[in-house]
């Protein structure tokens, strides 16, 4: 049986969101995940793990377009570790996420332009749902 890396977050964005691109001109950006860990029964409050999502070409561009500080999302990724020598020559690692798919989960701000489309990672079997129109919605 293969190994299974994949996994589900909800949490904020933490700041806003820079489309780059690589030097073969592919779309990535990274930013801040705040996730909140559940507080233990003789806490006074809970603690928040800030994630580092990565997203890359489509997804990238959806993020940037959509998505900005503050936002609540829905993560599905997989968690990748990066490795490179620091300006010293220490080994230095990372541990970052590999966004597969990325929803927003609460209303879009009145700012906010057209509904947001669809990444293209949906996962397979919603590739032809069209995305939402909030007018349509009965609520």
């Amino acid at each position: 049986m293969a190994d299974i890396n994949k996994s589900v977050y909800t949490g904020r964005i933490g700041e806003d969101i820079e489309l780059r691109s690589t030097q073969s001109g592919i779309p990535t950006c990274t930013f801040s995940l705040a996730v909140e860990r559940p507080k233990g029964k003789d806490a006074e409050k809970a603690e928040t793990d800030w994630l580092t999502m990565v997203a890359w070409r489509s997804t990238a561009e959806f993020c940037a377009r959509y998505l900005s500080k503050g936002r609540k999302v829905v993560i599905e990724a997989t968690t990748r570790t990066r490795k490179w020598e620091d300006k010293d020559g220490k080994p230095r690692k990372a541990v970052e996420f590999q966004v597969l798919n990325i929803i927003p989960a609460d209303s879009k701000p009145q700012t906010a332009g057209a509904a947001p489309a669809r990444t293209d990672t949906a996962p397979e079997g919603f590739a032809d749902m069209p995305a939402p129109d909030d007018e349509d919605l009965p609520f």
